[in-house]
């Protein structure tokens, strides 16, 4: 049985060093590949790599000041929310899709008490995988330590339990990224190479100093890859599962859980030809239903598209989605998406893109409750300027709907409104400050 352990973790070591040198990707010296995370905390100084360091319950005492990263120079990568406290969460999102829009894989790295609910504490690692013929395989890990390792020449993160570790390196201008997994049935390496410039919610590429972080009211979400070249090899069970296709990267934080802060999300990461599309749309719950959008269009490296504004106009620059139906491929949940719909327009400069995205298989699903939840999938694309030439590629894409209510999670956000009978200056200002001190509860960041 160790014989064969210690087989499996050399076979998938060959085939990452293997995949490392076909794939010309380095990383500074000073990162070495047996580096191991420092647990202490270490000052913010110039040009010295400053540590974050998170064990499984540490969460902040109620009342405590909390740092919510809200400035667009703020490194992407590095951790948001400072100190952690109980109601607060952050994500690293990592996911590709095959060349053949087949295969799949998400990862998502967590600091959030939120999720304790669902395991042992606050460090949730999920890992999932989807096979061409239609199966799925994952797992779900709660480390004891979060390190993140911001340095001037980029990032480092671990999770890591008593026998596995999630590892990952960000090359600082966010264009690479190594993503390590060594668990008992797991092990490998995927490594992602940008395509695209990374962008804000407010679909600004980076950096920007004018931009913002803010996508819906109280989240936060950016993307340091919205789409790149993925290259996938991993052991899952004993059984290589190696290719290359489309792939992102993600970074969502917020005060509040997902469910106070969304009512749904829609999002799509797709590819056709010389085209590069990252499109996300948020509803949000605080807001009342309303959409919030944020889309990124690409021609190789050159942008060429960006739009906040998810309905027709006149004059400004618009993205419409459409959620399709009665397509092959659907999820188990009630929405039976079965594809998207993307026209892209600018009426100043006459110019009018089109995309269409068919799902192919199954990537991921996760039930939130009363048949709602997020369904992705792997999909098939096609598109580009209409009345041009048409191009084939993949997509990834995902659907999530929250229910009104749910027994996991409740509503984190409280906000008095000023009464019509409040009438004079100081009444106002002492509602408002009553607001911002019921948002400031328990160390929440309260911004009125």
């Amino acid at each position: 049985m160790m014989n064969a352990a210690r087989s499996l973790h050399l076979f998938a070591l060959v085939h990452a060093i293997r995949l490392a040198q076909a794939w010309e990707y380095t990383f500074p010296e000073n990162w070495p590949l047996n580096w191991t995370p420092q647990l202490q905390e270490t000052p913010v100084v110039a040009d010295v790599c400053t540590t974050s360091h998170l064990t499984a319950y540490e969460t902040a005492a109620p009342g405590s000041e909390i740092w919510l990263s809200t400035s667009p120079l703020d490194d992407f990568e590095a951790p948001k929310i400072l100190p952690l406290n109980s109601s607060s969460g952050e994500q690293w999102e990592f996911d590709g899709v095959s060349d053949d829009g087949m295969n799949a894989f998400i990862f998502g790295l967590y600091r959030d008490p939120g999720l304790s609910l669902m395991g042992t504490g606050n460090l949730r690692i999920s890992a999932e995988l989807a096979y061409a013929n239609g199966t799925r395989w994952g797992r779900v890990d709660y480390a004891s330590d979060s390190v993140v390792e911001s340095c001037p020449h980029g990032t480092k993160g671990a999770w890591t339990g008593s026998d596995f570790s999630y590892r990952f390196e960000i090359s600082k201008d966010m264009s690479r990224v190594k993503l390590e997994v060594d668990t008992p049935d797991l092990k490998g390496i995927i490594f992602l190479k940008s395509k695209t410039l990374p962008r804000y919610a407010d679909a600004s590429t980076w950096p920007s100093e004018n931009a913002s972080t803010a996508i819906a009211p109280h989240f936060h979400w950016v993307e340091p890859i919205p789409v790149g070249d993925v290259q996938v090899d991993l052991v899952a069970k004993g059984q290589r599962f190696a290719w290359q296709g489309l792939g992102g990267h993600n970074r969502l934080w917020s005060p509040f859980n997902w469910f106070t802060c969304l009512k749904a999300m829609n999002a799509v990461r797709m590819t056709a030809g010389p085209y590069s599309l990252s499109y996300m749309r948020f509803t949000s719950r605080i807001a009342d239903g309303q959409d919030f959008t944020s889309v990124l269009l690409m021609h190789g490296a050159e942008k060429i598209f960006s739009s906040t504004l998810g309905h027709a106009s006149p004059v400004d620059d618009y993205v419409l989605m459409t959620k399709t139906y009665g397509g092959a491929v659907t999820g188990t949940l009630r929405d039976k998406v079965t594809g998207y719909e993307l026209e892209l327009v600018s009426p100043a400069r006459n110019q009018h893109w089109t995309f269409i995205i068919e799902h192919q298989n199954i990537a991921f699903e996760y039930l939130v409750g009363k048949g709602r939840g997020g369904s992705g999938f792997s999909s098939s694309s096609s598109g580009g300027p209409v009345g041009l030439e048409q191009f084939r590629g993949v997509a990834l894409t995902e659907a999530l709907n929250f229910p009104d209510s749910s027994p996991l999670f409740k509503n984190q956000y409280f906000l008095f409104y000023v009464p019509l009978t409040c009438c004079c200056n100081w009444c106002t200002s002492m509602t408002r400050r009553m607001s911002k001190h019921l948002l400031s509860l328990g160390g929440v960041p309260g911004n009125f």
